[in-house]
């Protein structure tokens, strides 16, 4: 996961998402990241350069916070693809799942795991990259 903030305007986060299919690699958008943290680059950076311990303290916890909050994430991503961004963009991320769409996972990982692998061929990985 890279994070860029610093003489910044904008947040950039880079971060992989697991679907239980595939793991891709996304940005997460800069709006998402600052209503996350609650706080703009500028404020990071100013918060980062204090001379004030406390001040970079509760910053680095700000931010220690967001790393597990995504790291447990669990829920529903809107991700947009365009043709200016080399990755898929986050725009939205909500907590948790309905159940229709908890069935519909279920489904999908059941047709994954009946599709049955020769015991003798090898598997061959699959290149993602761009």
């Amino acid at each position: 996961m890279g994070f860029q903030y610093k003489r910044r305007t904008t947040f950039e986060l880079r971060a992989y998402v697991d679907d239980a299919s595939l793991i891709s690699e996304i940005l997460i958008d800069h709006n998402v990241v600052q209503q996350g943290i609650d706080y703009s680059p500028k404020e990071v950076n100013a918060a980062r350069s204090s001379s004030d311990m406390k001040v970079v303290s509760d910053m680095k916890d700000t931010l220690k916070q967001f790393q597990i909050f995504l790291a447990n994430f669990e829920g529903t991503v809107v991700v947009e693809i365009n043709e200016t961004s080399p990755l898929p963009i986050s725009l939205e991320m909500v907590r948790g799942w309905s159940p229709s769409n908890a069935w519909l996972l279920l489904r999908r990982l059941k047709s994954v795991s009946s599709i049955p692998i020769p015991q003798n061929s090898p598997l061959e990985p699959i290149d993602l990259s761009p």
